[in-house]
């Protein structure tokens, strides 16, 4: 998926539902496929995002028997009627390796209605046929409550369906850089191994020039009269050194700029920073990569996490529906397990065909997008420290513990560095009982040390008045 994001700019995947789960012979509920512009056929809808895909399948007999034909396992002679005629005669004839070109294309389907169930509760529409000009009736139709393959493109250009990527974007320049790397190559090679000629009674041998590394050619000494050397260089193959010290590097940190590598990989993070200089790099690097990183969030992350739930609540593995299983929902209840069962008012907004859960991302990727937020309290943090330069108390109007909690939310939402406001407020209250404590030491500690000293004078007086 990544590589064809970066080379080709439009790519895929799709969730389907696993069906050795459903037969308790595999632990993974989810199969995933990888899809680019080699296999697929893709068309916008209304809102401009990949909604229509056609995809090409190269599937032999034995798999699209398994996959169309197959109840529990076993082959259902009904199923195996629908398919078509060129993969029933290779059935039937044994030939389990013959390959077939088979399309299933994805669509929304025009009747949906989140109100109903079945066939127009559902928002997308399958169909499977062979691609094949007398053999593409439709033998196998399904129905998708979320988009199935997720399509995204790297970068969206208005008025294309297929995206464009840096790779593309760059084929000339990396075209250059390879001419010059092996214009180089070639004459460092004719530097160390240069081609000679030598001289002989005939023009010159085959009456051919071999300038190739090692090559040798023969020349006529009478017309080159006597240059003294039985051997010489034929021609000078100039010197690389601009190419190699300017010209390369130079287009080479073009390409990696435009493949934003220092910008996703972040290498200037290595050097040392203050925490100000840190935030500034950090809203520098995601504003370069946010509109990236939102494009392959909404085209990409968001469908495939939506279709996976979708996929898992249909295995019961979201938990237990008590309206369809009720009798496994009382024993849940027996149990004391009634968390897994699904809520009431779930249950209600489910039935409504409203959006009954919402994503929030913690990873790194949600981060980089925060950018606006990190820049802006650090525009706060640089005004207050203004400020206090002219007016020191007016710290005292911040809430301290709120920005740096802002700062770290918006840096890493799902960190643990930061303990609650009210463990900080708590930290605080103990801290200043310590410190009235110590107090209260040192000062019952002063008390006794002005008393032993009177005492002490008091002695020295007496002694002294003693021996006078």
């Amino acid at each position: 998926y990544a590589y064809d994001q970066v080379s080709f700019g439009t790519s895929g995947i799709g969730v389907f539902p696993n069906n050795d789960f459903k037969l308790r012979v595999s632990d993974n509920a989810l199969t995933f496929r990888n899809y680019g512009i080699d296999n697929t056929r893709i068309e916008e809808g209304k809102s401009g995002v990949v909604e229509i895909v056609g995809c090409t399948y190269h599937w032999k007999t034995n798999r699209i028997v398994g996959e169309f034909a197959s109840t529990d396992g076993a082959v259902d002679s009904a199923k195996l009627a629908k398919l078509p005629n060129s993969i029933k005669k290779a059935y039937e004839s044994g030939k389990m390796n013959e390959e077939f070109d088979i399309v299933c294309l994805v669509y929304p389907r025009a009747d949906f209605d989140p109100k109903f169930k079945g066939k127009r509760g559902a928002r997308y529409r399958g169909v499977w046929f062979m691609d094949k000009a007398n053999e593409n009736d439709i033998f196998f139709e399904e129905d998708f409550a979320e988009k199935p393959i997720a399509m995204a493109r790297q970068i969206k250009v208005r008025g294309e369906v297929y995206g464009r990527s840096s790779g593309t974007l760059l084929i000339s320049s990396i075209r250059a850089v390879n001419f010059m790397v092996g214009t180089v190559i070639e004459i460092l090679e004719k530097m160390s191994n240069p081609s000679l000629g030598m001289f002989n009674n005939a023009i010159f041998g085959d009456s051919v020039l071999d300038t190739s590394p090692n090559g040798i050619t023969i020349f006529n000494s009478a017309l080159a009269g006597n240059t003294g050397q039985p051997m010489f260089p034929i021609h000078d193959v100039g010197d690389p050194t601009g190419i190699v010290n300017f010209l390369i590097p130079y287009l080479n940190d073009k390409i990696t700029t435009a493949f934003k590598v220092d910008a996703l990989l972040d290498f200037n993070s290595a050097k040392d920073m203050t925490a100000t200089e840190s935030l500034q790099r950090f809203a520098i690097r995601g504003k370069s990569i946010s509109g990236m990183l939102q494009q392959q969030k909404v085209e990409g992350l968001e469908p495939i996490i939506k279709r996976s739930i979708s996929v898992l609540l249909g295995f019961g593995e979201l938990g237990v529906n008590p309206n369809d299983e009720a009798e496994r929902a009382a024993g849940l209840l027996e149990r004391g397990k009634d968390e897994r069962i699904i809520p009431e008012s779930v249950l209600a907004v489910m039935e409504e065909g409203r959006p009954w859960f919402e994503l929030k991302f913690n990873n790194e990727m949600e981060k980089l997008m925060r950018t606006e937020a990190v820049q802006n309290l650090l525009q706060v943090l640089q005004s207050i420290t203004a400020i206090a330069g002219l007016y020191p108390d007016i710290i005292q109007a911040v809430n301290w513990y709120k920005l740096l909690k802002d700062i770290n939310d918006n840096l890493d939402y799902n960190n643990q560095i930061l303990m609650s406001e009210s463990e900080f407020k708590d930290q605080i209250a103990a801290m200043a009982q310590a410190r009235a404590a110590e107090a209260q030491i040192q000062a019952g500690a002063a008390g006794a040390n002005i008393e032993k000293d009177v005492a002490t004078a008091n002695k020295t007086n007496r002694e002294a008045e003693n021996i006078g």
